[in-house]
C-alpha cells in the first residue's frame, strides 16, 4: 500500500506539491539523510503527488545562489550553488542569503506542503518564510545539528556534549563581536533555532534518543513530536550459516570520518589473530583525506584490511550479501543508520557502539551486539569469539528484529501531512 491520498485544507480529495528541503542531495552526496529522503519522496511520486527537492551543493564555477534544476531518479531537483563563505560565525546559523534564495523558490513553486529533512546551509529560518508564504511545515530531525554546529555533539578532545558546550562553533568564522564568550553565542543560536522550530507544525524524530535529547534542551514541544523511523526498502534475506573453515568476513559500511570511529575498529581488527578475519571498508576515501591517511597508518600493509571505496545506494544488498557481520563503531549518538536497518534486513548481524539510536535498533542478543564507544579492545574481544564461534553469529541474524517497511512509514507521513495541512495536530 503506498502514500494515502491526501485532502488538503478539507478541499478534497487531491494530488499535492510536495517541496523537500535538505543540505546535501544524491547521487554526489550518499549518507542517510539523503538516501531517505529521496525513498520517501519517490514513494509519494509514484502515488501521484508532485515532488520537488531542493538542496545546495557546493560549486565555485557558478554564482552563489544559482539555482540549476536537474533529476535524479526520476525526480525533479532544484540545485543551489553555495560557495560556505561567511563574514561571521552568526551568519552560519542566520544565512540570509540562503533565506532570500528560499524565499524566490517557494514564491516560484507554490508547494502545498514544505517538508524539511535538514536545515544546515539553510537556516532554520526558511520556517519563518514558509509562515510567510503560509507553506506548512513538517521538520524532520536526522542528527543534532540545531543543538550542535558539528552536529554529533562531540567536543573537541572526542568527549560526548550536551549540547551547550559551545566548542563546536570554534572552527567557524570569528563572532561578530569578540568580547562574546562561545557558550553564549552558542546558545544564541540554539535558542534562534528553537524559536524557529516552534513555527513547524510536526516534528519527526527517527530515534527515541534523538528525540528525548531535542525534548530536554528545549527544542521541541512534546506535542509537536512524532517518533518515526525510517522505513526499510529492499528484500527480506533469510540469515545464513558463515562458514567456520573461513576468515569472519567483516565490513565497515558509511562515513569515513573521525566521528564514525572507524580508526575504534581498525584499532580492534589489528589485535586478531591472523587469518582469522578479512575487514572491508566501504566509503567515501577523498573527502576527509588527513584521517584516510592515518587509518592507513593504523592498517599498515595488512591485504586483509580492504579499501573499496564509494558505492552507489542501490548496491547496498550486493556489498551486504558478501558480509558475515557489519560493524557500526560511531562516536557519537547516531539516529537511526540504515545501515543497520538494512543489515538486519539482510540478515546480518550487527556490532555497534552502545549509543543512541543504534543501541535501539540492537538490542543485545536480537540482530547484534553492542559494546562500549570507542573501546577497541572490547571490540575485539568480540570480534575474536564470533569468529570462533559461527552458531552463535547465526543465532543473533535469526533474533532480528521487526522494522517497518517504506510503505508503512509512507502512510503515516501522510496521516502527519493530513493533519499539517488541516491545521491540527494529534497528542501522541
Amino acid at each position: 500500500m503506498g502514500p494515502r491520498t491526501l485532502r488538503a485544507n478539507g478541499a478534497g480529495a487531491r494530488p499535492l506539491k510536495i517541496l523537500y528541503l535538505l543540505h546535501d542531495f544524491l547521487p554526489e552526496h550518499v549518507g542517510g539523510t539523503e538516501v531517505h529522503t529521496f525513498q520517501l519522496a519517490r514513494e509519494f511520486a509514484r502515488s501521484g503527488h508532485e515532488v520537488v527537492i531542493v538542496a545546495t551543493e557546493r560549486d565555485l564555477a557558478r554564482a552563489d545562489g544559482d539555482v540549476r534544476e536537474r533529476r535524479h531518479g526520476g525526480l525533479r531537483v532544484l540545485e543551489v550553488a553555495h560557495s560556505r563563505e561567511y563574514a561571521s560565525a552568526e551568519e552560519t546559523w542566520e544565512e540570509p542569503r540562503q533565506r532570500l534564495v528560499f524565499e524566490k523558490i517557494l514564491a516560484g513553486e507554490r508547494p502545498d506542503l514544505l517538508h524539511v529533512q535538514h536545515f544546515a546551509q539553510w537556516g532554520s529560518g526558511v520556517l519563518e518564510v514558509a509562515r510567510t508564504h503560509r507553506v506548512p511545515a513538517v521538520v524532520t530531525l536526522h542528527d543534532y545539528h540545531l543543538l550542535c554546529a558539528n552536529t554529533n555533539l562531540l567536543r573537541a578532545d572526542g568527549a560526548l556534549c550536551a549540547g551547550d558546550c559551545g566548542q563546536c562553533l570554534q572552527g567557524l568564522p570569528a563572532l561578530r563581536d569578540a568580547s562574546v564568550s562561545l557558550e553564549v553565542a552558542s546558545n544564541a543560536r540554539r535558542a534562534q533555532h528553537a524559536a524557529h522550530l516552534r513555527l513547524a507544525r510536526r516534528v519527526i524524530a527517527p530515534s527515541r534518543f534523538l528525540a528525548s535529547r531535542m525534548i530536554e534542551r528545549r527544542m521541541v514541544a512534546p506535542e509537536q513530536l512524532e517518533i518515526l523511523a525510517s522505513g526499510v526498502v529492499g528484500p527480506w534475506r533469510d540469515p545464513r550459516a558463515s562458514d567456520p573453515g573461513q576468515p569472519l568476513r567483516i565490513a565497515y559500511i558509511g562515513g569515513i570520518y573521525p566521528a564514525k570511529g572507524v580508526h575504534v575498529l581498525i584499532q580492534a581488527f589489528t589485535k586478531l589473530a591472523a587469518t582469522t578475519a578479512t575487514l572491508d571498508l566501504h566509503g567515501v576515501l577523498e573527502w576527509f583525506p588527513s584521517y584516510v591517511g592515518h587509518l592507513r597508518k593504523l592498517a599498515g600493509e595488512r591485504g586483509d584490511i580492504r579499501w573499496h571505496g564509494r558505492f552507489a545506494p542501490e548496491a547496498i544488498d550486493r556489498v551486504l550479501d558478501a558480509a558475515d557481520l557489519l560493524v557500526v563503531p560511531s562516536l557519537w549518538y547516531e539516529n537511526r543508520p540504515l545501515t543497520i536497518q538494512d543489515a538486519i534486513r539482510r540478515g546480518v548481524p550487527v556490532l555497534a557502539s552502545d549509543l543512541g539510536g543504534m543501541a535501539e535498533l540492537i538490542r543485545p542478543g536480537f540482530g547484534g551486539l553492542l559494546f562500549p564507544h570507542g573501546d577497541a579492545q572490547a571490540l575485539a574481544d568480540l570480534l575474536a569469539g564470533l569468529a570462533a564461534d559461527r552458531p552463535r553469529l547465526l543465532a543473533l541474524a535469526r533474533a532480528r528484529p521487526a522494522l517497518p517497511g517504506l510503505e508503512e512509514v509512507a502512510a503515516r507521513h501522510a496521516e502527519l501531512y493530513a493533519e499539517t495541512l488541516a491545521g491540527t495536530r494529534s497528542v501522541l
